[in-house]
This record gives structure tokens, C-alpha cells and sequence, in this order.
């Protein structure tokens, strides 16, 4: 990346940072402005996509309002709704995606039969 490019990123990132708000992508947590430098940039191809954040799942895999109480019948397995929120884990997401896979499955079959 050249070097006007990053520094207006950074400047972008740490306006909004101020802010406490990220119009670009709509975060609200974890805006925390980039102060020392120097800083780099690299472009990184082939990457694996990864995303963080998403709708809030508990430990039986159901996807939970914001007070906690499940949404009937909605689960969530692999990364959408991770148990650990915004925050990365860092190399978790294959075991998280297994783990909670079964989990889902098995109180999915669990429940209850809706009336036809």
C-alpha cells in the first residue's frame, strides 16, 4: 500500500475511532484509534476470509436476543454467531464449527414436533 494511501486509512480508522462509531461497517466495540508508528500495510493473497461479530448464539447453539432469551428453533453452528462475540479466537474456528455442529443437531432432533 502506498504510503498517502495508509496514512489517510489510519487517519479514517482513528476519526472514526473518536467517533465511536464505524460508519463504514457499522462496529460500535472495539474502535480503538492506531497511535504509533510506523505502520505497514501488505496486500495478503490467497487470504482466508474471517469474520467476527453476528448475532449471539448461547451454549446450546440457540441464537439468543439481546437479554439472552432464545429465538424457537433458530441454532447457529460454525461462525455465524460465535459464543465469543466480536473477539477473535485465534485458531478456534474449525473446533468451534464442529463443536457447536453437533451441539446444534443434537437439541435440534430434541425438540418438540410443531403441529402440522
Amino acid at each position: 500500500m502506498n504510503p498517502p494511501a495508509l496514512e489517510a486509512c489510519v487517519g479514517r480508522w482513528n476519526e472514526h475511532c473518536a467517533g465511536g462509531k464505524d460508519p463504514d461497517f457499522g462496529r460500535s466495540k472495539m474502535l480503538i484509534p492506531l497511535r504509533q508508528a510506523p505502520f505497514y500495510a501488505i496486500e495478503l493473497s490467497p487470504s482466508m476470509l474471517n469474520t467476527q461479530g453476528g448475532p449471539r448464539r448461547n451454549e446450546r447453539g440457540q441464537i439468543v436476543r439481546p437479554d439472552s432469551t432464545p429465538i424457537a428453533r433458530l441454532y447457529s453452528a460454525a461462525k455465524l454467531g460465535s459464543i465469543y462475540s466480536y473477539l477473535y479466537q485465534g485458531t478456534g474456528n474449525i473446533g468451534e464449527c464442529l463443536a457447536f455442529g453437533r451441539i446444534c443437531a443434537r437439541n435440534a432432533v430434541a425438540e418438540a414436533r410443531w403441529d402440522e
